[in-house]
């Protein structure tokens, strides 16, 4: 079975996440992935240098469905 299938998330290939952030992302700016699944987001930001900030399910939503728990 592929990873998606067993936990529910997709993976982005890291070394493009690492292109794009260097590219989009200004140096010294963060990057926010408000559905971090995997941690890919975090990985490929600490190699381009930049911050981040994951979120995860439940967090986003009608503020009555959020889970604000970190």
């Amino acid at each position: 079975p592929d990873a998606a299938a067993l936990h529910g998330t997709s993976t982005f290939d890291p070394v493009l996440c690492e292109i794009a952030y260097r590219w989009f992302c200004p140096t010294g700016g963060v990057v926010l992935d408000p559905f971090a699944g995997g941690g890919t987001t975090g990985s490929a930001c600490m190699l381009a240098g930049r911050g981040f900030f994951l979120g995860r399910p439940g967090f986003f939503g009608p503020p009555e469905r959020r889970d604000l728990t970190l």
